[in-house]
């Protein structure tokens, strides 16, 4: 998926703050104030300053591999510093920017989430957790995890720092997620429709009109339901009885079905 193009504007707007505030005394290293070695205890053989300085440089120049080994060094060499938390969060950042492993990035910024629960950079940290997920997101037919724990950190950015800089970008991709995961709910549920599985496409336009109401993939469902269903009520009534205890998901789903949903669109 394109990375969006304010995202850098953002992020800089992110760093400069961070090494303000730093400078200053104003941030803490975490919510104990206590910060831990991480793996390598071993001082590096140039000041931190230095290091940090070679770090940013490396970064600028999208020399994503570079960075990341020097921030790890500062993070590792330097635990104590002012700038360690820094060290781990553009670290991180040089996991999501370099496209290699989407994966290893949500591990780095989770693991700042749950060691600093109370740091200054929680907005952005969760904001790259939501983009994160979002880049491992393959689409209607696959796995939908990705893209609803996106929606759960562009969710908790709009409702936990509504004053941040990414409160508003996050507002609005919490609603494209949620858009997108409508439009999988109505994919299935046709699929279903076709293959005349009435009880699961029930169950999925149910869910559909209950969940997305204000969307138009609700109104879509709505007369699906009254298309397919005039003389299906005994149907009807055991989709709605069983809604909130079926939990189809398309990972669960043969490769056969996969494949068809994503011929579908």
């Amino acid at each position: 998926m394109k990375k969006l193009h304010s995202l850098k504007s953002l992020k800089n707007k992110f760093i400069i703050a961070i090494l303000f505030m730093l400078a200053f005394g104003q941030i803490g290293c975490s919510g104990s104030g206590e910060v831990k070695p991480h793996t390598i205890i071993t001082r590096p053989e140039i000041h931190e300053h230095q290091l940090l300085n070679k770090a940013m440089k490396a970064y600028d120049a999208k020399a994503y591999r570079t960075a990341r080994k020097l921030f790890e060094q500062l993070r590792d060499g330097f635990p104590t510093s002012p700038w360690s938390v820094l060290a781990k969060i553009k670290a991180a950042d040089a996991i999501y920017f370099s496209n290699e492993d989407f994966s290893e990035a949500i591990a780095a910024y989770e693991e700042i989430r749950l060691q600093h629960p109370q740091h200054e950079a929680l907005p952005y940290v969760r904001f790259m957790l939501g983009m994160s997920n979002l880049q491992r997101y393959q689409g209607r037919s696959r796995e939908q995890g990705p893209l609803k724990a996106a929606m759960q950190h562009f969710a908790a950015v709009s409702s936990e720092y509504p004053n941040s800089p990414y409160a508003e970008r996050s507002t609005l991709l919490q609603k494209k997620c949620r858009k997108m995961l409508a439009e999988h709910e109505l994919l299935v549920a046709q699929y279903y429709l076709n293959q005349e599985q009435y009880l699961a496409a029930a169950r999925r336009l149910l869910g559909i009109i209950k969940n997305y109401p204000d969307l138009e993939m609700g109104e879509t469902a709505k007369l699906a339901l009254s298309e397919h269903f005039k003389n299906k009520e005994d149907i009807l009534a055991k989709a709605d009885s069983s809604i909130n205890s079926i939990n189809e998901s398309p990972s669960s789903l043969p490769k056969t079905m996969r494949a068809r949903l994503k011929s579908s669109y």
